[in-house]
């Protein structure tokens, strides 16, 4: 969303209603004032969060809408057929670059709170050069993590991103 910017800029430009943000939100979410109203409040608690709890750095964000898959779990990304439900709800995400590999991630909702990882840590050791073997070495770390009885830690939904972008 129109570039880097610290927090305090972005707060600024939401609570302004700056012209080329709302633009922005309107070609995401239409034309209804209510939706970005509603979306402007929703990035200012953002911002706001990730000042108090980060600092003032230069952050991005980014969302990821909300979906029903009504066949299966999982089939898309298994070659299957899906049959998706958009929702009308997303999660926001506000980020900002590090010098190291550190992933420090906190949910807003203090049931979730923060937790952080290495993305070297999480990788695999040799390259995955096919989606099968992205698959099989998914499948691997998804069964130490239930052997060792933490695969259901939110944070584990986020690691594959990171990682597979690295």
């Amino acid at each position: 969303m129109i570039g880097k910017r610290t927090t305090d800029e972005w707060i600024g430009l939401i609570e302004s209603k700056n012209s080329g943000l709302i633009s922005q939100l309107k070609s995401i979410y239409g034309q209804h004032d209510d939706i970005i109203d509603d979306r402007l409040h929703a990035l200012h608690q953002v911002a706001q969060r990730f000042r108090v709890v980060y600092g003032n750095k230069k952050v991005r964000f980014s969302r990821a809408p909300g979906r029903l898959n009504t066949l299966s779990m999982h089939s898309d990304h298994r070659g299957s057929y899906i049959n998706p439900i958009s929702l009308n709800r997303e999660v926001i995400i506000c980020f900002a670059p590090r010098d190291d590999d550190k992933v420090d991630m906190y949910n807003e909702n203090p049931y979730y709170g923060e937790r952080y990882f290495s993305i070297q840590n999480e990788s695999p050791n040799n390259g995955i050069y096919t989606e099968s073997g992205w698959l099989e070495w998914t499948q691997h770390k998804t069964d130490e993590r239930k052997k060792a009885g933490i695969n259901d830690d939110w944070i584990n939904k986020l690691k594959s991103v990171p990682v597979y972008l690295q």
